[in-house]
């Protein structure tokens, strides 16, 4: 081999070598964390910072990436995991749009929720029981009765 085909080996597994460190450490250290919905205590303090009034029944999913909450009589609290951070938002009941169920494969049951609100991208919520909760029943009411 020439000394410049070893030279330009040499050089590139250096920097092949500094590339997995880097990434190595970006592993250890977490930058993948995503943002989870902890409980209904999580939910409650949200609502609380957010001023949107006081909580109801509270749904939250079982894999933490969305959570649902009752306001009054006439608004629902919703709670999205979108990467590392937790976004909230308000809405009327007039303003959820539809309101699915579904059976995902090995767990208990699931539902998906469209909002009349274009800004805000329709989810799914899913639940370990086999049934939803009243919540999200009086929900699914609401929203076929329009």
């Amino acid at each position: 081999m020439s000394p410049e085909v070893v030279k330009f080996l040499v050089v590139q597994g250096i920097s092949l070598g500094g590339v997995l460190v880097l990434v190595a450490l970006a592993w250890l250290i977490g930058f993948r964390k995503k943002a989870r919905v902890l409980d209904e205590w999580h939910v409650r303090k949200l609502a609380e910072q957010d001023r949107a009034g006081e909580t109801g029944a509270i749904a939250v999913d079982a894999l933490g990436r969305v959570a649902l909450a009752e306001i009054g009589a006439d608004k629902v609290f919703v709670v999205k995991a979108l990467g590392d951070k937790l976004t909230t938002r308000t809405f009327t009941r007039a303003a959820v749009a539809g309101v699915r169920m579904y059976r995902p494969k090995g767990r208990g049951i699931g539902a998906r929720l469209r909002f009349s609100d274009a800004g805000f991208d329709d989810f799914t919520i899913e639940f370990d029981s086999r049934e939803a909760p009243p919540f999200i029943e009086r929900l699914r009411r609401g929203a076929r009765g329009k």
